[in-house]
């Protein structure tokens, strides 16, 4: 029979029984182990799912009146495809959304979008504000392995924010 890799779990201030009990769950429950102190890792730290990350930027640059569902360029520019394809299923958990100044004229409406034709989720950044910070319950914006996501604006004629250029960052959870 092969030896039985143990794991080794470090909780700060955390000693004798306790830290035993915490060890023999993580080395004999298939279930979740949430630790909620710092943790000290020894080895190499292997997650399968429930992370999240940063995807961006996504920019547009002096956004236009009139725009419907406008896709940012991903990456920051516009010689790659303006979306980005997800490695594996998830949701985004949250958004960032940052004007170079304060929106005039009217509001402009970010979408994150799904594949090209669905929209997940509308916010708006109002007249004279210039940033939007959105966080959203995980598997609500759900996606899957190999969809492509957007975000994307929608201006109306009366924006005269025509100079502004704007950078956004989606939070995902693999």
């Amino acid at each position: 029979m092969a030896a039985r890799e143990q794991r080794i779990v470090r909780v700060p201030g955390v000693t004798g029984a306790a830290l035993q009990t915490i060890q023999r769950a993580a080395n004999e429950t298939a279930r979740e182990l949430a630790l909620r102190a710092p943790v000290d890792v020894a080895g190499d730290l292997t997650a399968t799912s429930g992370y999240r990350r940063d995807i961006g930027p996504f920019a547009i640059a002096n956004i236009a009146a009139s725009l419907t569902q406008k896709s940012l360029d991903f990456a920051a520019t516009s010689t790659v495809p303006n979306e980005w394809m997800a490695r594996r299923s998830g949701s985004v958990t949250g958004i960032s959304f940052h004007l170079s100044a304060n929106a005039t004229g009217s509001a402009i409406s970010v979408m994150i979008g799904k594949n090209g034709s669905v929209v997940l989720k509308t916010e708006s950044v109002a007249v004279g504000k210039r940033k939007l910070v959105k966080s959203y319950p995980r598997n609500t914006l759900k996606f899957l392995a190999e969809d492509l996501i957007q975000v994307l604006v929608t201006t109306d004629g009366s924006w005269t924010g025509t100079t502004l250029d704007a950078v956004a960052f989606l939070e995902v959870e693999l």
